[in-house]
């Protein structure tokens, strides 16, 4: 048997060798008719920036060498196990505040910084305002300039609590791949040569090497609370709302639900972070933003956040914190568990409550009958615009009416669903019929229904409710829009 088994290899390798048996080819490989390569584009990828990662294939195209097969993620969290201690990482205080990288983000052919992005830290009980001019620049081993940026750049801004800047920098290229120094000089203006203070950390640059290189993530320990009470006030999230990428989030709405007797003034800043399930902060909003209104009965505010970092997908803790103004002092915060995603619900309410109101027609203040006259929906019928009201006096002299009508918009289930912020002056003298318009300027718009229109009525600097109005009211594009 064995014998029979090397004939039969001899047989194969002759006729292999006399060129009977060729390999097989691809067919469009022969010459004169190699494919054009496509652009990332024209075979639906996605260009990865340098914040940018792809975990799928990356694909063979004729405009970029970062195309993903996949819609490219921000991978903004540190890598699993355990990373450098914050400590060790270089910084410098300029005006009580802590500078340090952040991130340091390679440019797409690998040869050089392309993004600084600084990470500020307020280690004082005042809000503090950094002002300086900064320059960056690329040295070697040896200690010996290799790129740096052509100009200064200006770091303005106020920091409570924490705070991020980016600075893109474009022009910092090396030649050839190994480590060099990074060097930021702060300046007190654009034109200064005296160098402040000096931040310098040691990187890799290649295009085989890490195109994002992060410090240390911020521990943080939020105290969980759903709502918390300040100047008699309790603040609570009311909805949450997701950008177009499912990336971050893109809104807040905050609910204020007055606890006394008397309108309440609010004055305050608020900030948001967004933390992960182990405790470090992946995203803030750079800026405080005010929290000034008066508060009477429920109402609402909307912050439009703007998150420095987009996150990957994930559950997170969204923190508001307050503060006083120009205070670093955190007076107070409220958190909320939010999923991120692209398959994360977009927009999140808080429970409703049910109201408690009397339905009625007509209502008598100081001796004039109120009742609706006019009601008009908004050019898109998903809510109230215009409201007017009717004044009868019901006797025989002038009377003077003086007070605060706010409204609101109840489901059928009873449950108030839109508000307007603040509430409006109703000082007149009535000595027949009067008539009265409000531009309501429902916080909400709502959904396609029939809902209940309470007018509520109030003397000035009070919070105790004197007496509502009510009317049935058809909401949706197709209602008639003056009712």
């Amino acid at each position: 048997m064995k014998t029979k088994y090397v004939v039969i290899v001899l047989i194969f390798l002759a006729i292999l060798f006399s060129g009977c048996v060729e390999p097989s080819t691809d067919p469009d490989s022969g010459p004169g008719s190699t494919p054009e390569i496509k652009t990332c584009a024209e075979q639906n990828g996605s260009v990865c920036t340098g914040e940018q990662e792809c975990t799928g294939a990356l694909l063979t195209t004729s405009d970029s060498d970062q195309c993903c097969s996949i819609a490219c993620i921000v991978q903004e969290e540190p890598g699993p196990g355990p990373g450098p201690n914050l400590s060790d990482e270089p910084q410098v205080k300029i005006s009580d505040v802590t500078v340090l990288y952040d991130r340091i983000e390679l440019n797409s052919n690998g040869n050089g910084v392309q993004n600084v992005i600084f990470r500020l830290t307020n280690e004082t009980e005042l809000e503090k305002r950094v002002e300086y001019y900064v320059k960056f620049t690329l040295l070697n081993t040896g200690g010996e300039a290799v790129s740096e940026t052509n100009s200064k750049s200006s770091l303005y801004q106020n920091v409570t609590n924490i705070g991020f800047k980016k600075f893109t920098t474009g022009s910092l290229e090396v030649v050839s791949s190994g480590e060099y120094d990074l060097r930021t000089e702060f300046f007190i203006s654009s034109e200064s040569e005296e160098v402040l203070a000096t931040l310098t950390k040691r990187i890799k640059i290649g295009p085989s090497e890490e195109t994002v290189i992060r410090a240390p993530k911020v521990k943080e320990e939020p105290v969980e609370a759903s709502e918390v009470t300040i100047s008699d006030v309790t603040l609570s999230y009311d909805k949450v709302s997701l950008n177009s990428n499912g990336s971050g989030i893109d809104q807040v709405v905050l609910r204020l639900v007055n606890k006394t007797d008397f309108e309440q003034r609010v004055e305050y800043y608020t900030k948001f972070l967004i933390v992960n399930e182990t405790g470090e902060t992946v995203s803030v909003t750079n800026a405080t933003s005010s929290l000034y209104m008066n508060v009477q009965n429920i109402v609402f505010k909307n912050y439009n956040t703007n998150f420095f970092y987009s996150v990957n997908p994930g559950t997170y803790t969204l923190v508001a914190e307050f503060y006083k103004d120009g205070s670093n002092i955190l007076l107070a915060s409220i958190t909320k568990e939010v999923e991120i995603g692209p398959a994360a619900t977009t927009v999140i309410f808080a429970e409703r409550s049910a109201q408690e109101f009397e339905a009625n027609s007509s209502v008598t203040l100081s001796d004039v009958k109120v009742e609706y006259n006019k009601v008009t929906l908004n050019s898109k019928g998903d809510s109230v615009s215009k409201v007017e009201l009717k004044l009868s006096n019901t006797t025989q002299t002038d009377k003077r009416v003086e007070y605060y009508t706010k409204f609101n918009l109840v489901n059928g289930d009873g449950k108030l669903i839109s508000t307007t912020t603040s509430s409006s002056s109703l000082y007149m003298t009535v000595e027949d019929v009067e008539y009265k318009n409000y531009n309501t300027n429902f916080f909400y718009s709502v959904n396609p229904g029939t809902y209940t229109l309470v007018a509520e009525f109030y003397k000035d600097g009070s919070n105790i409710l004197l007496a509502t109005l009510t009317k049935e009211v058809d909401v949706s594009p197709t209602a008639v829009t003056e009712q």
